[in-house]
């Protein structure tokens, strides 16, 4: 073959390779911008789909407003934050397998012009009062 012929040949493939190339970048960047359209789109109408959806029956109701209840009065048992008791509910809370501190505040308190907040180290399960910044 001749020279100039391969070099048609080799110059057209790279023409070709590089077409075939823009191509799918072009198809794969606007297949991405559609999906996330999408993506964006499903997720608004989950959210507005989902709120204000009730479908309980009565029964369902009552069960959800006394458990409700339930749970009111026992958080009115509960110490009163800021409490010396309440920081000990929230220490004891945190050594055990009870979820109480995780549903409740963390205990803080202000002292010489500084705050604290309650922590507790898991690994010499101990509490202590943590300097603010």
């Amino acid at each position: 073959m001749d020279t100039k012929k391969i070099v048609m040949i080799i110059l057209i493939a790279a023409i070709v390779c590089a077409a075939a190339f823009l191509i799918t970048a072009q198809h794969n960047t606007t297949q991405k911008n559609v999906t996330q359209v999408n993506n964006t789109t499903n997720i608004t109408k989950n959210v507005t789909n989902n709120t204000n959806v009730t479908n309980a029956t009565p029964e369902e109701e009552y069960a959800s407003q006394t458990a409700s209840e339930s749970s009111a009065s026992a958080h009115e048992s509960d110490p009163e934050f800021g409490t010396d008791e309440y920081v000990d509910r929230w220490d004891e809370s945190q050594k055990g397998d009870d979820s109480w501190a995780y549903t409740h505040d963390q205990p803080v308190k202000s002292e010489n012009g500084h705050d604290y907040k309650r922590m507790y180290n898991p690994d010499t399960e101990e509490s202590y009062w943590y300097q603010m910044r």
